[in-house]
């Protein structure tokens, strides 16, 4: 029996000899024949019987028995590559801004005065999760707050967007107290700034009502109802009261020269000396002693007294119910009459109505310590103003 690689290569088995009419085994591999490329060896054809790998085959003669083999892959046919052309010119597609990736809030820095160390650390796990709730947050920022917060901490806690956007108002105001505003820097300020800026309205609130926005360090945060930032409505506030005070001024001017106008059209001379005035029968001053006064009985001296004080009250006042039917002073009737200080008061008060709303209205736009020291200040100006108006009426 005579081997062959058939469509292989290389080297064919040996040869074998067998008795006629015996059953052998064949090679179960062409080795040491090379399959042809993507092909693989199949079996054998002895004479022309197909025989398997290892197969068995009868001896009729001699043979020969030729490989087969079966083609496991098909190269792809050739493809031809066009010439290279230059592409038309094509207008390049818009660029978009590279996407940011959320990052984790900074977490709030622990300090070995106050020990807090396990309530940090829930606070923290919370607001760097992404899936915690409002809730959650809540409940961590209450733990720490009852367990006690530094300045710092609690200045990490206002600028840390997380814990503003789900904390409730009266933990926000917590949170605030704690803050040591006058020792922040510019880097800390900026950032307690931006932050309550963009925070919902009720910790906004909360802020306003805590901590004096009015102070150094603050100019750029806008109020709540606002259009303009802390440091233009300064500017507005101090145009305003300058406006008030010279409106103040202005009119306290012109109630004094009305105030002296009026004494002056009243007054004059108060000795019954004036001239002009026709005397009793004498053609004399009217309330001139008459002469021969020294025969005069004390009940008649007695009586020209009360005639020259009666004409003398009577130039004086506008009322002549000051003197009793027999020219005795009423002395109850010389203070100025409630309903006369009233008037009064109510003009001088119109007067200054622009003052005083625009002073109103100030005092809304202020917040913490700067609203009370404005409200005291408008207080007592209004009440030294109300003691004045009472004073210079009855004086007169």
């Amino acid at each position: 029996m005579v081997f062959s690689c058939g469509d292989g290569s290389g080297s064919a088995p040996a040869d074998q000899t067998s008795l006629l009419r015996s059953t052998v085994v064949l090679p179960t591999t062409a080795s040491p024949c090379d399959a042809p490329f993507g092909s693989e060896f199949s079996g054998w054809r002895c004479l022309s019987t197909d025989i398997g790998a290892g197969g068995a085959y009868l001896v009729v003669g001699d043979s020969m028995c030729t490989a087969r083999w079966t083609q496991v892959y098909v190269p792809p046919p050739p493809t031809t590559v066009p010439a290279a052309t230059e592409p038309p010119p094509s207008t390049p597609p818009p660029t978009s801004p590279p996407t940011t990736l959320p990052t984790s809030p900074p977490p709030v820095v622990s300090d070995p005065s106050v020990d807090n160390a396990a309530q940090l650390a829930a606070l923290n796990a919370a607001i760097s999760s992404p899936t915690a709730t409002t809730s959650q947050v809540q409940s961590a920022v209450n733990d720490l707050l009852n367990a006690g917060v530094t300045g710092t901490q609690a200045t990490e806690l206002a600028t840390s967007p997380k814990v503003l956007e789900s904390i409730n108002p009266k933990q926000a105001t917590a949170v605030f107290k704690a803050i040591p505003v006058s020792k922040l820097d510019k880097a800390q300020e900026a950032a307690l700034v931006g932050a309550v800026s963009a925070a919902p309205e009720g910790v906004k609130n909360a802020f306003e009502g805590t901590i004096d926005v009015y102070g150094a360090g603050l100019d750029n945060y806008v109020p709540v109802g606002s259009v303009v930032d802390v440091g233009d409505r300064r500017t507005l506030i101090a145009a305003a009261a300058a406006t008030a005070v010279a409106g103040a001024a202005a009119a306290g001017a012109v109630g004094g020269r009305t105030m002296s106008g009026s004494s002056a059209s009243r007054g004059g001379p108060i000795d019954g000396s004036e001239t002009g005035q026709s005397g009793r029968g004498s053609g004399g001053p009217r309330n001139a002693v008459p002469s021969g006064a020294d025969g005069l009985t004390d009940a008649q001296m007695a009586s020209v007294a009360r005639k020259m004080g009666r004409g003398m009250l009577k130039k004086k006042s506008d009322d002549p119910n000051l003197l009793g039917p027999d020219g005795e002073l009423l002395m109850a009737n010389t203070r100025a009459p409630l309903s006369k200080i009233l008037k009064r008061l109510v003009r001088e008060t119109a007067a200054i109505g622009f003052t005083i709303a625009g002073g109103v209205v100030v005092i809304f736009t202020l917040s913490g310590a700067t609203r009370k020291v404005a409200v005291i200040a408008l207080g007592t100006a209004f009440l030294l103003h109300v003691a004045h108006v009472v004073m210079t009426t009855r004086s007169e």
